[in-house]
């Protein structure tokens, strides 16, 4: 991550995380209503990080929910359920290939920096979409804070307690959507895509096909692919099969997490690359597998975060390759379901 930003603080000590988080108390404290967000990066980083820590902060410190409008993207409302009392929608002021277009751009003019750490143009542009110029006289308080406060943590240079120390988990609420009525009573859900850690290789591609015809050999499988697209990453796509089933094929952007959440939550498993979703299902409390061939492009802290966090919520989280996947494939003691 590039560091020539002066805006960019790196709290190392306590007294300096305690300024930040003062300066942004003292902000919301003072304004009649907080605008939180826009959250415009991967949901990994949104649900491991963001939302605990806005528990946290708004019951530390005495924020009322209802004081509060968010700010995301997908249909995430559920998400943040205590922490606002109004959710907007980005999608429903810009369409995925404005904010796909965008996001692209703005990380090739800053070199491959994906994360907000400083309230950017792009950031003003979509909450000038999605809010008007009433979020101009109200308190922000912007990701750019977590990234502040955290990014030592992130590069091991802080211990992942000074994370811990300022995170709540709350019990999250099962989303309900239309879409969960036509799912089968037992069923595993998949979400298989390429990024630096499961690239898109002809090996990747191989193994994709391979781990969805065994899950479906023991029961059937949804699919997690919307069709959205808003970031560099493409689905893998296995081969139409009758126990493969895509109910969110088509679902609309402004709908795409929240629908995915829908079924997430109700699956008796969780099998996709590691990230993303894998870091979402263990909320619900689904035990999840999540492939990486490559462990070099994983962070060890979010690992670390991660799995604990699956812990603190009752289930589990394997990340895998193909040779531990042949591992638990060989040990499971699921049997194929009945014909």
């Amino acid at each position: 991550m590039p560091t020539d930003h002066p805006e960019f603080v790196h709290p190392s000590m306590p007294g300096e995380a305690d300024r930040l988080i003062a300066e942004a108390i003292d902000a919301a404290t003072a304004a009649d209503r907080v605008v939180v967000g826009p959250w415009l990066g991967e949901v990994g980083f949104e649900v491991l990080y963001w939302i605990p820590f806005l528990h946290w902060l708004f019951e530390r410190h005495g924020i009322e929910p209802a004081r509060v409008t968010v700010v995301s993207r997908g249909g995430v409302e559920s998400w943040y359920d205590g922490l606002c009392g109004r959710y907007v929608e980005i999608f429903d002021a810009l369409t995925p290939e404005e904010f796909r277009r965008a996001t692209i751009e703005l990380w090739a003019a800053t070199g491959g920096l994906q994360k907000q750490v400083v309230v950017r143009p792009w950031d003003e542009q979509v909450l000038d979409a999605t809010l008007g110029q009433e979020w101009r006289s109200q308190a922000l308080l912007h990701p750019q804070l977590m990234y502040r406060l955290f990014r030592n943590v992130w590069q091991a240079a802080l211990p992942l307690r000074a994370f811990l120390d300022r995170a709540v988990h709350r019990p999250w609420r099962r989303p309900e959507e239309v879409v969960t009525s036509s799912l089968p009573e037992e069923f595993t859900a998949v979400r298989l895509y390429f990024r630096e850690s499961f690239p898109d290789t002809p090996e990747n591609r191989t193994l994709v096909g391979e781990v969805v015809e065994r899950l479906a050999a023991r029961r059937p499988v949804v699919l997690l692919n919307t069709g959205v697209v808003v970031d560099e990453h493409l689905d893998a796509e296995p081969v139409d099969d009758p126990r493969i089933l895509r109910p969110l094929s088509g679902a609309s952007p402004a709908r795409n997490l929240g629908v995915q959440s829908a079924v997430l939550a109700r699956a008796r498993l969780f099998v996709g690359t590691y990230g993303g979703l894998a870091h979402l299902a263990p909320f619900y409390g689904v035990p999840t597998i999540g492939f990486a061939s490559d462990p070099s492009e994983i962070n060890p802290v979010h690992l670390a975060l991660a799995r604990r966090t699956a812990s603190a919520y009752g289930t589990s989280l394997a990340v895998v390759d193909r040779p531990a996947f042949e591992l638990l494939d060989a040990l499971s003691d699921l049997q194929p379901a009945a014909s």
